[in-house]
């Protein structure tokens, strides 16, 4: 598993599942007890989401898309 501390802005993520769509980190949120990230489409920037890094980080929700 990731850990949060190496989630940096610009890292691509897919939700676990056939034919989900690829987020880019947008930014790191800090200011609450519990951290999250902000996440744009990469295919349409203006759809964004906000989940716990906790989630951004477990294998059962989220998988890294290598930028190769």
């Amino acid at each position: 598993m990731a850990r949060q501390d190496a989630i940096n802005p610009g890292a691509l993520y897919r939700k676990v599942g056939a034919g989900q769509p690829i987020w880019r980190v947008d930014c790191l949120l800090r200011h609450a007890p519990l951290p999250h990230v902000k996440l744009k489409r990469v295919d349409s920037p203006a759809t964004q989401m906000t989940v716990a890094v906790a989630t951004l980080v477990d294998p059962r929700f989220f998988e890294q898309v290598s930028t190769e």
